[in-house]
C-alpha cells in the first residue's frame, strides 16, 4: 500500500470521528476520499471498517451512502457529482490535510 494510500485511509476514519464537522461536510468529505482513492475495505488497529465506524458513531447518512456503494459496486468516477468535484477539488485545504502539500 503506498503513502497516499494510507494517508487517505486515515482520513476516512479520522472523518468520522471528528464531531466538530456537519453531517453533510462530512460525506461530502467520505465522497471525496472515496473518490480519491480510499480503501474501503481498510480496517484501523481493532479490525474496524470505515462503515463499522460509521455505525458506532450514528453517522446514519455516511451508512446509508457506504451500504449503498458496497451494493451497487459503483465506479469512483461517479460518485461525485460535477458540481461537487468543480468545488471540492479546488479546496485547497483538503488537498494540503490529506496529502501534507500544495494542490
Amino acid at each position: 500500500m503506498s503513502e497516499n494510500q494510507e494517508k487517505l485511509n486515515q482520513q476516512l476514519f479520522n472523518v468520522l470521528a471528528d464531531e466538530k464537522v456537519s453531517d453533510e461536510a462530512r460525506l461530502k468529505k467520505i465522497k471525496y476520499l472515496v473518490y480519491l482513492g480510499a480503501d474501503l475495505d481498510a480496517s484501523d488497529k481493532y479490525g474496524q471498517t470505515v462503515l463499522d465506524i460509521a455505525k458506532h458513531y450514528g453517522k446514519d447518512n455516511c451508512v446509508e451512502f457506504l451500504e449503498e456503494l458496497q451494493q451497487k459496486g459503483e465506479p469512483k468516477v461517479e460518485i461525485l457529482s460535477e458540481e461537487e468535484k468543480n468545488t471540492t477539488v479546488k479546496k485547497r485545504g483538503m488537498w494540503q490535510r490529506i496529502f501534507g502539500g500544495r494542490d
